[in-house]
């Protein structure tokens, strides 16, 4: 059960930074009307929106260190069972809303983006990408399995087209086990990938160099290092967040050169054998693992 001690409206300076970026008047105006819909005392709409963006921020951090980006030190953070219920009853719809509000093009026009335009014409590219999510029924059905003449593919995959690409830092496996929540979870990727690059093009502002110079591992791993430094008082956060872009913007590439290398491993490894469909749903045991052993002397 959730704590029925309520969770102060006070924002933790973590979130505070990330608000620098992704200021709060920016949701409010998108989906202010439904940021207090409340699943318990301590879990609200709003914590659950920066927890969707945190998982995209945050790839590989558990639901419940996510969840501690909102909150203040010190108060109890709910179970991960109580956050993915309450996930549950988010609508991806409330994060397809801000996602369209929120992401926006940088480069309005060619005297102040020179670089994202070719004879006074945008320069635009189409990315398409697959994203493996958990192998439930109900994303198999949803999102189907890619397959050839001989079998199907490890789990289910959503197929993303973008007018950017979507770079991602630990891989392309989901969370979600529902399709609901999986679509929650792309749109709150998205959003976590236009904060950073967001970073980086005002890190490549501050450099006088184009954003394409500018690492998004190194933006992230950055971010990652400096927000637990994250101010809460005006100034003091003002100060922060001109620190972390010139930090950024020092994060510079090496002009691109030439692969000269093939794309190929020197070793694979695969020390276990393929999961197909006959290893699904393996019978549970009954009652108590420890009363399923036998021990012969």
């Amino acid at each position: 059960m959730c704590d029925t001690r309520m969770l102060s409206v006070n924002d933790s300076a973590r979130q505070q930074g990330l608000k620098q970026v992704l200021p709060q008047k920016l949701i409010n105006r998108a989906i202010g009307d439904q940021l207090e819909t409340r699943y318990c005392k301590r879990i609200t709409n709003r914590h659950l929106i920066w927890l969707v963006v945190g998982m995209g921020l945050f790839a590989g951090k558990s639901y419940r260190q996510i969840f501690r980006l909102a909150a203040k030190p010190g108060l109890t953070i709910p179970l991960r069972a109580n956050l993915t219920t309450a996930r549950k009853q988010l609508s991806a719809a409330v994060l397809e809303q801000l996602t369209k509000a929120v992401v926006k093009l940088f480069a309005k026009s060619p005297d102040e983006r020179s670089f994202a335009f070719y004879k006074s014409l945008r320069l635009m590219g189409i990315d398409g990408t697959f994203l493996d999510c958990p192998d439930t029924n109900s994303n198999r059905e949803a999102f189907g399995r890619t397959s050839n003449q001989t079998s199907h593919g490890a789990f289910p995959k959503v197929r993303v087209v973008s007018l950017w690409k979507v770079a991602m830092r630990y891989g392309t496996m989901l969370r979600s086990q529902s399709p609901e929540m999986v679509r929650q979870e792309i749109f709150g990727m998205l959003i976590s990938h236009f904060i950073v690059r967001t970073l980086i093009l005002k890190g490549a502002q501050e450099a006088g160099v184009e954003p394409m110079r500018i690492s998004f591992t190194g933006t992230l791993d950055i971010l990652h290092a400096r927000l637990p430094e994250a101010k809460k008082s005006g100034p003091m956060k003002r100060l922060w967040l001109r620190e972390l872009i010139s930090e950024i913007s020092r994060d510079q590439l090496p002009p691109r050169v030439d692969r000269i290398n093939p794309r190929k491993l020197k070793k694979r490894t695969n020390a276990w054998p393929t999961k197909h469909d006959t290893d699904r749903g393996p019978p549970k045991p009954n009652g108590p693992f420890a009363d399923q052993i036998e021990i012969s002397i």
